[in-house]
């Protein structure tokens, strides 16, 4: 886990024990050098993604990329573990996904979500000489977030806290993957009005037990409703909401430290899903594999123009690189200027 992830932690340890607000931020400074990493589609985009590091050898996770649980559901795990997500269609492999994979040889590949996700023929398809498959999946979105926790449960860190979002909205899922994959800490997916599925209610049980005392909500009432994190705090956790009016405030309140620090961002669009599918691992490995020379942190904006407070968290990041996922039709050639919106 990166050194400055205690820095990164403090609105979310604040939010369990203290009382906290978002603090006054500086006005957006001079422009940062900005990168794109974009794909003609979604399927290329997660490919580019996973091509800005090195063969490995390391496993894989295939995900849907016709919906969003799955891949963001495994985005924590793919940014402590540096294995990528790559797309595929329910009943094919796209080209740029299959040449992905070439390059990387994984010895492993992880199918993430059932045969209504991924059908048996890819399945079968991504069995190659030397590659074991192994479908990870539950009866639904949260069963299969659950065991992707449950295959290989993370230790509790000195900050014992698991992330919780809606299973139904992808903005707040996205960015608690992102944080997962900086903090090192597992994300579970919730019905916005419950009731707590069985899958989730075992795994934080057995999450307890290792040692997890904490649950950090992203999502406000609406996402994540009142009932919900009654269910929550009833089984034994201190639970509090990452604050923020919108996923976009939130999206910053998750990781801003109390004053200037030293990060570089990740921006994607928090109107749309595919292109922040496969962003966790960049988000959480870019600077071990010396891309980025400061940890990275994800944002969410606007398509035509950045929030205020995204844009004011950005400049007290101080970064050396911002880095936008996806095209100019997700995040316009405006935000990559640095426009404010009104």
């Amino acid at each position: 886990m990166p050194r400055r992830n205690h820095r990164l932690l403090l609105p979310v340890l604040a939010a369990i024990g203290l009382v906290m607000s978002i603090v006054a931020i500086p006005e957006p400074a001079a422009a940062q050098p900005v990168f794109r990493i974009a794909g003609p589609d979604r399927y290329t985009t997660a490919a580019l993604i996973s091509g800005q590091f090195a063969p490995s050898g390391w496993p894989v996770f295939i995900a849907s990329g016709e919906n969003y649980p799955d891949a963001i559901a495994a985005g924590w795990f793919s940014g402590v573990a540096r294995f990528p997500v790559l797309l595929v269609r329910r009943d094919s492999i796209p080209t740029v996904t299959q040449n992905e994979l070439a390059r990387l040889a994984p010895p492993a590949i992880f199918v993430l979500g059932g045969t209504a996700a991924v059908s048996d023929a890819v399945f079968a398809q991504l069995g190659q000489p030397g590659v074991t498959v192994i479908r990870i999946a539950g009866a639904d979105r949260y069963a299969t977030a659950a065991q992707i926790v449950n295959s290989t449960p993370p230790p509790p860190g000195p900050f014992a806290t698991v992330l919780v979002a809606s299973g139904t909205d992808f903005a707040d899922a996205m960015i608690a993957g992102a944080a997962g994959a900086v903090y090192g800490m597992p994300l579970l997916l919730v019905p916005p009005n419950g009731p707590l599925p069985l899958p989730v209610v075992t795994t934080l049980t057995n999450l307890a037990g290792l040692g997890f005392v904490n649950i950090a909500i992203m999502g406000g009432p609406a996402e994540v409703s009142p009932a919900v994190e009654a269910a929550l705090a009833g089984l034994g956790f201190a639970v509090a909401r990452v604050p923020g009016a919108n996923a976009y405030e939130r999206s910053v309140a998750i990781w801003l430290p109390l004053g200037p620090g030293a990060y570089d961002i990740v921006v994607t669009t928090g109107e749309n899903w595919p292109d922040g599918l496969a962003g966790a691992l960049f988000t959480g490995q870019a600077q071990a594999a010396g891309i980025t020379p400061n940890q990275n942190v994800m944002v969410l904006t606007r398509t035509a123009c950045v929030p205020g407070v995204v844009a004011a968290g950005i400049a007290a990041a101080a970064p050396s690189r911002i880095t936008i996922l996806g095209g100019n039709a997700a995040v316009s050639p405006a935000v990559e200027a640095g426009t404010v919106c009104p």
